[in-house]
């Protein structure tokens, strides 16, 4: 149900108690030789990382809550993570990146050259590399370096284009709203809004 996103905000309320035992098994489970689980967890970290409770913990007890095994993740991941597991352990570094201490663990040279090849994968892929390796390349500029003498500039480019098409293209679309569903004190809806949670 979490994977799928089942129930929204009131489901991920429910299981705050529990936030440092699910994370922790999600955390073994992201590095699994099997894939579907390894996908499965990787998803699950993401759309729990878009919640401010989740993401503290991910990131404040990285080494056995996530963020530690999502770094992991980067640099062993072949091509078969490119279509669901990489994305969506991007997707939650990323929203974890919005806390300041989680900046010390996932800036690194590692990670720049892990996700350096990623610039050049599917657009899901190299969108979301980009966007973690902004937050790197702020705190290692070397990073800089990388990018420019690995020949990763003009995938980072042309992924910046395609975001930008992305942007473009939903701002022209047709928009639904439903008001059916709208929570009353929700408390904090704006800190939901402010970690730019993505889709899985």
């Amino acid at each position: 149900a979490l994977c799928g996103g089942g129930g929204g905000k009131a489901s991920k309320q429910v299981l705050l108690p529990h936030a440092p035992a699910i994370c922790g098994v999600l955390a073994r489970h992201v590095l699994a030789k099997n894939a579907p689980l390894a996908e499965l967890a990787s998803t699950t970290l993401g759309l729990l990382s878009a919640n401010a409770s989740f993401r503290k913990e991910m990131v404040s007890n990285a080494a056995r809550s996530g963020l530690s095994a999502l770094i992991q993740l980067l640099g062993r991941a072949d091509a078969g993570g490119r279509d669901v597991l990489l994305p969506n352990a991007l997707a939650a570094i990323h929203n974890c990146s919005l806390l300041p201490d989680a900046l010390s663990i996932i800036a690194s040279e590692e990670t720049a050259s892990a996700l350096l090849p990623m610039l050049a994968g599917p657009p899901n892929l190299a969108r979301r590399a980009a966007a973690v390796l902004a937050k790197v390349v702020v705190r290692v500029p070397r990073a800089i370096g990388m990018i420019l003498e690995g020949g990763a500039l003009k995938s980072l480019v042309a992924s910046l284009v395609s975001e930008g098409a992305a942007h473009e293209a939903a701002e022209n679309a047709p928009r639904v709203v439903d008001v059916t569903d709208v929570a009353e004190g929700d408390a904090d809806a704006e800190e939901e809004e402010e970690a730019e949670a993505e889709d899985m």
